[in-house]
């Protein structure tokens, strides 16, 4: 059972949370249909597809299975469920592959390598400016909100902070992102241990061809970085601004580079996170194509106890209508939280994605 006082604080730090709560799902193939969808309103990688062979085919055996079709593999298992990520023959299609595949009898289920692009995290310069921690009817500058200002409509942080000083030291906070810069002045004090581990730079670095052990964002905008702070910044400590949690343990997983990520980048991920104690998993991205892969690594979160907080997106669009859908907020599992924008009135913004069962 998840306990909803642990995770009250982190849900604060993006202003408004909705989250309703639904059965647990089981997954099966793409069909042909869900493939076309995610072809026009999605993107998956060209030239790749995600295998799941039955549990007793040997690895010598899948691979004989991939090299009859001019196929290789690139991993051989990924996430929880050992999928083999698998390149295709040149010119050979993502829809051609994934039809010869499934007919195979050694074939469980396969689909696409999905990409996942980044949504837009806050951008606030000191504590003065972050409304939704304190609003007071401040002017905030850049914050490109032009609706009327409510004071007193915020998240009440300060009335939190003087009950329990901001300490949510206890828990590991998975940050699944572009990655963290955990030298930073008001980062530093709060990332997660993993020396013990093995893991000595505070988490992962999952995008392919990139140093694994290092998880310190390589892209220029510091996408994770703001994430991570707005979790989780030192406060009181005369530096900078202040996280949501005073005190956390942050854990750094890069699993975006400036161009998103895709299917096993993200569920490597979230196997980490789950895998090594974190109890929170953050997803400031979206991709609009349903992801079975993806969507078993959050039923394997929930099964552990993981709440995976999500960001509803920014096009203003009906997560609930079946042409706009993003995940994975999107997912119907119980242990996800979707999270939409709020301007400085507490009203929805224009520019937040909604929905009575994904979003706001």
């Amino acid at each position: 059972m998840i306990a909803p006082r642990r995770v009250v604080l982190l849900l604060a730090c993006f202003s408004a949370a909705a989250s309703i709560g639904f059965s647990a799902l089981t997954t099966g193939q793409v069909t042909s249909r869900q493939l076309v969808k995610a072809r026009n309103i999605g993107s998956f990688v060209s030239d790749e597809v995600l295998v799941k062979f039955k549990s007793d085919v040997t690895s010598q055996a899948r691979l004989g299975v991939m090299t009859s079709f001019g196929d290789r593999p690139l991993r051989m298992s990924v996430g929880s469920r050992g999928v083999s990520l698998v390149k295709l023959a040149p010119g050979r299609s993502v829809e051609a592959a994934m039809t010869a595949y499934r007919a195979m009898a050694d074939v469980e289920s396969v689909q696409p390598n999905y990409i996942y692009k980044k949504l837009l995290a806050p951008n606030d310069p000191s504590y003065a400016q972050l409304w939704g921690l304190r609003n007071t009817g401040q002017t905030v500058t850049g914050g490109g909100f032009p609706s009327s200002k409510v004071p007193g409509a915020d998240i009440g942080m300060e009335s939190a902070w003087d009950l329990n000083g901001g300490d949510c030291s206890p828990i590991i906070v998975a940050v699944l992102d572009s990655g963290v810069n955990y030298t930073h002045a008001d980062l530093v004090d709060n990332m997660w241990d993993g020396l013990s581990a093995g893991f000595p730079n505070h988490g992962q670095n999952f995008v392919f061809g990139e140093n694994a052990n290092d998880p310190m964002p390589a892209d220029a905008d510091g996408h994770g970085t703001h994430v991570a702070a707005t979790i989780g910044a030192v406060g009181n400590n005369g530096v900078g601004t202040s996280g949501v949690c005073w005190k956390v343990q942050l854990m750094a997983l890069r699993a975006l580079t400036a161009n998103g990520g895709t299917t096993t980048s993200v569920t490597d991920g979230l196997h980490f996170a789950v895998t090594h104690g974190a109890k929170v998993v953050n997803m400031s991205f979206g991709g609009s194509g349903f992801d079975p892969m993806f969507e078993n690594e959050i039923i394997n979160a929930r099964n552990n106890g993981v709440v995976v907080v999500a960001a509803a997106g920014n096009d203003g669009a009906d997560n609930d209508n079946p042409a706009t859908p993003q995940y994975p907020c999107n997912f119907l599992q119980d242990n996800v939280i979707c999270v939409a924008a709020l301007d400085q009135g507490f009203n929805r913004t224009s520019f937040s994605n909604f929905g009575s069962t994904s979003g706001l």
